[in-house]
């Protein structure tokens, strides 16, 4: 993983400001908020995006992180039923908001969104600060958006596991 002068150079980097990152062939090392976390390289694999031109079967995408993304169109009357039973962090868009093609990307600078519960616009850089989540991983963050609305800030449907977008969130049950 790492060698003796990076791991006295991780533990020297506790003490003073110099050293924020070392990086071996398998894991990074980050010393953000005053800790030390050690990520394997393979989190930050550079993914291409993939499209989903429909949900008439379930999709299901393995992350380079080993994360596990399902879209599925489920009924109404099975909405609030836990039907999997697998612990998943789940997220409800109305299937009759979204336009297709949609497209599962990484974060790109720039992406801006209506957090669930909020009137107003965010970027999604700075939502993620909020959340307290590390530099390093803030371009790894899978974003679900409708791909046929390049750059505009209405298309971003959800981030799988952390939030879902107000203008696509379930209004009726």
């Amino acid at each position: 993983m790492f060698n003796s002068a990076q791991t006295d150079d991780l533990a020297g980097s506790l003490e003073n400001d110099m050293l924020k990152r070392i990086v071996s062939p398998t894991h990074t090392a980050i010393k953000e908020r005053g800790y030390i976390k050690v990520y394997r390289n393979s989190i930050f694999g550079n993914e291409s995006p993939v499209q989903i031109d429909n949900l008439e079967v379930p999709v299901e995408i393995t992350l380079s992180c080993g994360a596990v993304v399902r879209l599925e169109v489920i009924p109404v009357g099975s909405v609030g039923k836990n039907r999997y039973g697998d612990g998943g962090i789940r997220l409800l868009a109305d299937a009759g908001k979204l336009s297709f093609p949609l497209q599962l990307r990484r974060v790109q600078a720039g992406d801006r969104f209506r957090p669930f519960g909020m009137d107003g616009m965010k970027k999604l850089n700075d939502y993620l600060s909020d959340i307290k989540l590390d530099n390093l991983l803030k371009t790894s963050v899978p974003v679900l958006c409708e791909s046929g609305k390049k750059n505009s800030p209405g298309n971003i449907v959800c981030m799988p596991g952390l939030q879902i977008s107000n203008s696509f969130r379930v209004t009726a049950l």
